[in-house]
């Protein structure tokens, strides 16, 4: 079982530029942004994951994974 960690944290955006003000950052170690999450909840809950899996958001994006997602999707002919 992995070890739960407690390096992904989330904070309000500060960003004063854009139109939606309600908007969240996860970080890790407090400093550096990882995301921007449209919620509080949806920002926790991705936070909550990444200390649980630090590499959950890079998962699938091989080339390999990539093509045989590709591949494996029907094709409608």
């Amino acid at each position: 079982m992995n070890k739960q960690r407690n390096d992904f944290t989330v904070r309000p955006n500060r960003q004063t530029d854009r139109l939606q003000t309600d908007l969240w950052d996860v970080v890790v170690g407090r400093v550096e942004l990882v995301t921007t999450a449209q919620s509080q909840a949806l920002a926790q809950d991705l936070a909550d994951r990444l200390n649980v899996d630090p590499w959950a958001l890079g998962r699938g994006q091989t080339r390999a994974e990539m093509y045989g997602a590709v591949l494996s999707t029907p094709r409608d002919d």
